[in-house]
């Protein structure tokens, strides 16, 4: 079996906008991955730098709320056919009961 290896540094926040019922998340992840064995077919070992970025605005109601969220993740290895970048953007609702 291959051993992993991950680091990250975690960051997130949320703040009220003034005294309304609006909020700003953010949130920041950033670290590597590193895999013990080589890989069988790339004949090297694999090391990713990964980084994940989200923002939220959140409407805050009494037992429900409306966000607008975005998105974006990206992995950098040293073996290129395992980069990729992740974008999502979306509106959702959620009821709290």
């Amino acid at each position: 079996a291959d051993s992993f290896n991950a680091v990250y540094d975690v960051f997130s926040v949320r703040l009220p906008i003034f005294k309304s019922n609006l909020s700003v998340e953010a949130y920041s992840k950033s670290g590597t991955d590193t895999y013990g064995n080589e890989h069988p077919v790339f004949s090297k070992t694999r090391e990713d730098s990964i980084s994940k970025r989200q923002i939220q605005l959140n409407f805050d109601f009494v037992t429900w709320n409306v966000f607008l969220i975005h998105y974006e993740e990206q992995l950098e290895s040293n073996i290129d056919f395992f980069n990729e970048k992740k974008i999502m953007q979306g509106i959702g609702v959620s009821f709290f009961f």
